[in-house]
């Protein structure tokens, strides 16, 4: 479907294409890696963050952990739960 006659999003949302190939930081500035794909589940989206630092990380898709997504920048900043990250 072309963008036109896509659903309208309100604020702060994100046509999922858009997520895909961004750079992912924690509030702290630590690098996780590249969004590289969305799980969609029943609950909430989680998205799936792939990096140097801790390989694979799979980070829930709420307002308590997301806490900027800039599309234009080419970032997201993110607070994860304590003990989310695997040990490096």
């Amino acid at each position: 479907i072309d963008l036109e006659n896509a659903v309208p999003l309100e604020e702060g949302e994100f046509y999922l294409y858009e997520l895909i190939g961004i750079e992912v930081y924690t509030v702290d500035d630590e690098h996780l890696g590249r969004l590289v794909d969305v799980i969609e589940t029943g609950a909430n989206d989680v998205y799936v963050v792939e990096g140097e630092s801790y390989g694979e990380v799979l980070i829930p898709a709420t307002d308590e952990v997301i806490v900027e997504t800039n599309i234009d920048a080419g970032r997201m900043t993110v607070q994860l739960p304590e003990g989310l990250l695997p040990p490096r």
